[in-house]
C-alpha cells in the first residue's frame, strides 16, 4: 500500500469518527487542515458522504454537496453515480 493510500485511509477513518460524533465543525476544521495535501479526494469524498448518509448526519452530507462543487467535471460525473445510493440511506432510515 503506497503512503498516498494509507495516508487517504487514515484522513477516511478520522473524518468518520468525527461523523459519528456528530462534530460537523470538527469535520470541517480536520478538512481545512488537510487541503492542499496531495490525497485522492474523489475515493475520500465517497467515503465520507455515503458514511454521513448512513449516520443520517444531513448536515455534513449538506456541507459534502458544497464541496462537491469545487471538484473537476470528471470527477463529478463520476462522483454523482453515489448520491442515488445515499439518498436511499437517508430516506432508509427515516422510514424505519
Amino acid at each position: 500500500m503506497a503512503a498516498a493510500e494509507r495516508l487517504s485511509d487514515e484522513v477516511i477513518k478520522t473524518c468518520k469518527q468525527h461523523i459519528t460524533d456528530g462534530n460537523v465543525t470538527g469535520l470541517q476544521e480536520y478538512y481545512r487542515s488537510l487541503e492542499g495535501e496531495d490525497l485522492d479526494w474523489q475515493r475520500i469524498f465517497l467515503k465520507v458522504y455515503l458514511h454521513a448518509c448512513l449516520k443520517q448526519q444531513k448536515q455534513v452530507v449538506d456541507w459534502l454537496m458544497e464541496l462537491y462543487e469545487s471538484f473537476d467535471p470528471i470527477s463529478k460525473i463520476a462522483l454523482r453515480q453515489s448520491f442515488a445510493y445515499g439518498r436511499h440511506l437517508l430516506n432508509k432510515q427515516k422510514a424505519s
